[in-house]
């Protein structure tokens, strides 16, 4: 195999591998498949964001409020 083969092959394997967990990090997001199926991977990580920084506000919000 070359080393402009070998390259490639583990280009591929590489965005194998981050399609995989784009895909796990839909699935974790409280939508429905339908619209997580549609997101491009900039999408993905601008919605876990934001979904992790309001979960993050929101607990912060309760212990706030059961003080």
């Amino acid at each position: 195999m070359t080393t402009k083969e070998q390259t490639r092959t583990a280009a591929k394997k590489r965005r194998e591998r981050e399609n995989t967990e784009y895909s796990r990090l839909c699935r974790l997001l409280p939508l429905p498949i339908i619209i997580t199926d549609q997101l491009d991977k900039a999408s993905v990580i601008r919605l876990v964001i934001t979904y992790l920084n309001l979960k993050k506000n929101l607990q912060n919000l309760g212990a706030v409020i059961s003080r």
